[in-house]
């Protein structure tokens, strides 16, 4: 996929590490890392496709910072369907408050955060859920190495879309999802997972998201709107 190569191989530097990692162990180490991050910050994009977020508005783009177990504020990159308006939205999450702006007047609207499109309740136990719900996992042949000077983990396998429903709460069941997933061999830390195949019942057959995650354990920022 171009987007994966641009992540991987666009930012690779020195060969490939001549040893081959223990991929079980690989994943193992990887579910407690995210599974344990207090704070994080993410992306998910859309290399092909959108997200249906409201009767007519689809979301292009995800960006956040998310303080675990239930504490998150992220900004969504949209679309009106009909005239294809760029909009931008606001979402916050404070346990089992949300809140949510308009995207035309910018006005804060407060919705139980069960109702908001995207999950971030346990973040790091639904990245940790992904990792492991990988099946039958196989070391990639076409991206490793190292990213950004530090030694990554590329390995591949498929999904079953009702797994990703910690991600992405419209999520269907009996989809399945290839997946590419790439992982910080030193620290275990989760830096992107490729997910290429329908999650929710309004996808197009050929949409792929891109789940970038960063700054484990790093300071957030989180805002909650007094309305």
């Amino acid at each position: 996929m171009a987007l994966l190569a641009l992540i991987v191989a666009g930012a690779c530097g020195g060969g490939a590490p001549t040893t081959t990692p223990d991929l079980p162990a690989t994943i193992q180490k990887s579910a407690e890392r995210v599974s344990n991050a207090k704070t994080l910050r993410f992306v998910l994009a859309h290399e092909r496709g959108t997200t249906a977020l409201l009767p007519g508005v689809v979301a292009t783009r995800f960006a956040g910072q998310v303080a675990v177990p239930d504490r998150a504020q992220i900004t969504v990159n949209a679309q009106a369907v009909q005239f294809g308006t760029a909009l931008e939205m606001k979402i916050v999450v404070d346990g089992d408050r949300g809140f949510i702006s308009d995207p035309v007047s910018g006005a804060w609207q407060s919705v139980p955060a069960l109702y908001l499109p995207f999950n971030v309740r346990g973040f790091g136990e639904t990245l940790a859920g992904i990792a492991r719900a990988v099946e039958s996992p196989t070391l990639s042949t076409t991206a490793s190495g190292t990213v950004n000077g530090r030694r990554v983990v590329v390995f591949t396998g498929a999904l079953k879309s009702e797994s990703l429903t910690g991600l992405i709460s419209t999520a269907t069941t009996g989809k399945r999802v290839n997946a590419t997933l790439t992982v910080d061999y030193e620290s275990g830390e989760l830096r992107t997972a490729v997910l290429a195949g329908q999650v929710t019942d309004t996808d197009a057959p050929d949409v792929v998201r891109v789940l970038t995650v960063s700054d484990f354990d790093k300071p957030v920022e989180i805002v909650v709107p007094s309305a």
